[in-house]
């Protein structure tokens, strides 16, 4: 029988900061979330807490449906407002950030990230929000890291119900 490999990840000593980008459809979304150690005794890693969650929806006139590049164009719009919102609420700085993460679709498969999946989204709205994860990522020397549409839904839903 083979034997468990210990896990390559290590309870964080700190608080650790997330800094969350989503904008795979219409709407625009950034959000912070805290991993702080768990309780002594615990067998939690860590303690998950989202400290903002800030979006803006993209709204077309009844009947009609939204394009892509008109999504992006909202998307270009938006973004800095979202995020410095979802910053100030959250209570910290940019340089508090640890990560930074985004919503990564096929068409985002060019930048250089520590995931290579392709997840589901519209392709120019999607490289708004890989553009700026990116640039922020450079500006303030903060790992970047690309996460699945559906798989980031998944988790968020899993720790919204209490789980972690």
């Amino acid at each position: 029988m083979p034997t468990k490999r210990p896990s390559p990840l290590t309870k964080p000593g700190k608080r650790l900061l997330c800094l969350g980008l989503e904008g795979s459809a219409n709407k625009l979304g950034a959000g912070i979330i805290s991993h702080s150690p768990a309780p002594a005794g615990s067998r939690r890693a860590t303690k998950v807490m989202v400290l903002s969650n800030v979006r803006h929806t993209y709204i077309t006139p009844p009947g009609e449906g939204f394009l892509p590049s008109d999504t992006a164009r909202h998307h270009r719009e938006w973004v800095v407002k979202v995020i410095e919102e979802a910053v100030k609420k959250a209570g910290v700085r940019m340089s508090d950030l640890d990560v930074i993460a985004f919503t990564k679709g096929a068409s985002s498969g060019v930048l250089p990230c520590a995931t290579l999946t392709a997840g589901p989204g519209m392709g120019t709205p999607l490289q708004v929000g890989a553009l700026v994860a990116r640039t922020l990522s450079l500006l303030h020397k903060i790992p970047l890291v690309g996460v699945n549409h559906c798989v980031g839904r998944e988790r968020y839903l899993y720790l919204g119900q209490g789980r972690r």
